[in-house]
């Protein structure tokens, strides 16, 4: 099991917004872990990884996390992570999903209990400390941003942004056909905008659950030290099952946003019945005229 294979099981992303699979062709082996591995048995490869904190890595290959170190603790917070020092000695850290308090400060923004980094490049030697993340970077802040950039965008008739085009591709929220009906009635989308809530935690709870898949399909065939694999797949249960509930308990957001779709589907019959009247009066006026 080859560094790049590693980087492919545990999401390598370039951009998790685009095409989280696809992605994963652009991971390659380099470095010092390259010439480790080289020399390893195949039984020993996977213990011989050297300064790598899994999750971490993985995180810094989502652009939505560019620049912003504080989301990325965050979710790796969340998701818990596998370290690798420079001697290949490995470190659990135990997943906080059940900490409530971390998704609404991720989601809101606030103060919450997290694992923080030494430094932000490898993040090999974190510790738990107290992060204040401002409402301003917060998940429905972005979200709610990109919105209104993206109806801005489609009134002015200008191209989309990468950031944008991951963002409309990532959520299961139909964001650019609501955008785009709600321009076309000369409608304010404003009350999609209400549900930015809904529509981050859908992207937040998505994107968790794709991390800790990949982390639970990288323990598969993998010959990390017995007891650290065993730690790290009770905890990637854990975090699978609450993570689960999390998604049950947004049911009545989701009812929100069907009550919305059914009114724009009104919205649009009404609009093809006054557009198809208007066409038919036309089309009378000009015949009448010939």
């Amino acid at each position: 099991v080859s560094n790049q294979k590693i980087c492919q099981d545990i999401a390598g992303e370039s951009n998790i917004f685009s095409d989280w699979a696809a992605s994963r062709q652009g991971c390659t082996v380099g470095g010092q872990g390259d010439s480790v591995t080289s020399r390893a048995s195949d039984k020993d490869k996977d213990q011989v990884l050297k300064n790598k904190n899994l999750i971490w890595d993985a995180l810094g290959r989502n652009h939505l996390f560019d620049g912003n170190r504080q989301l990325k603790e965050l979710v790796m917070s969340v998701v818990g992570s596998i370290i690798f020092n420079k001697d290949g000695q490995v470190t659990i850290l135990t997943p906080l999903v059940d900490n409530r308090d971390i998704i609404t400060v991720l989601m809101r923004g606030g103060t919450a209990k997290i694992y923080g980094c030494d430094e932000q490049d490898l993040c090999l030697g974190p510790t738990v400390t107290s992060v204040t993340v401002s409402s301003d970077v917060a998940l429905v802040t972005q979200v709610r941003n990109l919105m209104i950039s993206i109806d801005s965008k489609l009134s002015a008739d200008t191209g989309l942004s990468d950031r944008e085009k991951g963002f409309i591709n990532t959520t299961s929220v139909p964001v650019l056909k609501y955008l785009t009906n709600s321009r076309s009635m000369g409608m304010s989308p404003t009350y999609l905008i209400q549900v930015a809530d809904f529509i981050a935690q859908d992207m937040m709870i998505q994107y968790l659950q794709e991390l800790v898949k990949q982390a639970s399909q990288s323990l598969a065939g993998k010959n990390f030290p017995e007891q650290a694999a065993g730690e790290l797949r009770n905890n990637v249960m854990t975090a699978t099952s609450l993570l689960a509930q999390m998604k049950l308990q947004s049911t009545a957001d989701q009812n929100a946003l069907d009550g919305i779709d059914r009114n724009m589907q009104y919205l649009q019959q009404q609009v093809s019945t006054i557009i198809s009247t208007s066409y038919q009066g036309n089309y009378q006026w000009g015949t009448g005229n010939d």
